[in-house]
């Protein structure tokens, strides 16, 4: 018997696995998934608030909510307050 899990459960369990986050580049390896999968797996991912991407130069850093670091945290409270 298989057990199935959908294609964000298996993100979040990887990202779960490295401490909560990953580039997006090491996702796409991790998968052997194409960068088009990845990318809208976790753009829809990131719509729902299952994940973060935050844009480092040429990458995204890929993170579980509460993984954030500090900084962009406190950029996300900040914004919240100005709404």
């Amino acid at each position: 018997m298989s057990i199935y899990i959908t294609d964000q459960e298996y993100i979040r369990q990887l990202l779960r696995s490295h401490d909560g986050e990953m580039y997006q580049t090491e996702i796409v390896e991790s998968t052997n998934w194409s960068k088009t999968k990845v990318s809208v797996k976790l753009s829809e991912m990131q719509s729902d608030g299952e994940i973060t991407k935050i844009p480092l130069g040429r990458e995204n850093l890929v993170v579980l909510p509460g993984n954030e670091p500090e900084i962009i945290s406190e950029q996300n409270s900040t914004t919240g307050q100005n709404h």
